[in-house]
């Protein structure tokens, strides 16, 4: 069943609680404002962003809050959480292959293994799927393979393998191309 954007950002809002109601606490503190909940980078790019992409259609206006990292966060806000990267800390491109706009956010570089350095929402039928270029572990330290190519279907992760640093987002994107399109 594909959810709506905005079941999407509900469903992040009770995942995150920002208060927990407990019998021996006084009222007032529970209705207390509280500081912003700050989602882990982990849940932002694995969690939150895959039902973000699944729940957006390519064909209709959903899909413009795709290349709006700003617009996230606002929707974020509302439910008192906090993004673990501002807007400005994120670069969105673009590029066409056949008919289809493929949209590529760049991260900081990650400081631990598992997050992206860059993710590619690439259309199909009506929702994103979803690719990440994860910093990873490696065994063959000296040949300079610290990336992992993965996919986010729903919340099961493929990895399909390791690849050699990218000199930008478009080489990210051309790998996707080359290999799934």
């Amino acid at each position: 069943m594909k959810k709506s954007l905005s079941t999407i950002l509900l469903s992040a809002a009770i995942i995150f609680p920002t208060v927990i109601t407990q019998a021996n606490v006084p009222e007032k503190d529970i209705t207390e404002v509280t500081s912003p909940k700050e989602i882990k980078p982990y849940t932002y790019c694995f969690i939150i962003l895959p039902e973000i992409a699944n729940a957006c259609n390519p064909f209709d206006a959903t899909s413009r809050i795709l290349t709006q990292p700003a617009t996230i966060e606002r929707f974020l806000k509302k439910d008192n959480l906090k993004p673990p990267f501002t807007p400005d800390q994120i670069t969105v491109n673009t590029i066409k292959h056949d008919s289809r706009e493929i949209i590529v956010w760049t991260f900081p570089m990650p400081s631990e293994t598992t997050l992206p350095l860059y993710v590619a929402f690439v259309p199909e039928k009506d929702h994103y799927r979803y690719f990440t270029l994860e910093y990873s572990f490696d065994k063959n330290f000296e040949l300079g393979n610290y990336w992992v190519l993965g996919e986010q279907i729903d919340r099961a992760h493929s990895n399909y393998g390791q690849y050699p640093t990218p000199k930008d987002w478009k080489e990210f994107a051309e790998i996707i191309i080359k290999r799934f399109l």
